[in-house]
């Protein structure tokens, strides 16, 4: 589900009910391409995913960043120019 994450809408993204098939909703920033929030009924996460040699990779910048999603499109800037 694409969409622009701010700090007013990371706080009221809505989880997976408990009766549905997934246990977690990923919510992709469409401003920074790779960057999401993943939403599970227990925690947030922010999560980076990112390309090394053709394969795709997952990073997770964790769960203490959802409350500031300045934090993490900064850690999300740091971690694909390093």
């Amino acid at each position: 589900m694409p969409r622009t994450l701010t700090a007013r809408n990371v706080a009221t993204l809505p989880a997976p009910s408990p009766d549905s098939k997934s246990r977690q909703i990923d919510y992709w920033d469409i401003v920074e391409e790779g960057l999401a929030l993943r939403v599970s009924t227990t925690h947030r996460a922010w999560i980076v995913r990112y390309r090394v040699d053709g394969r795709r990779r997952r990073l997770t910048l964790g769960d203490l960043l959802h409350h500031c999603a300045r934090c993490a499109t900064s850690a999300f800037g740091l971690v694909l120019h390093v």
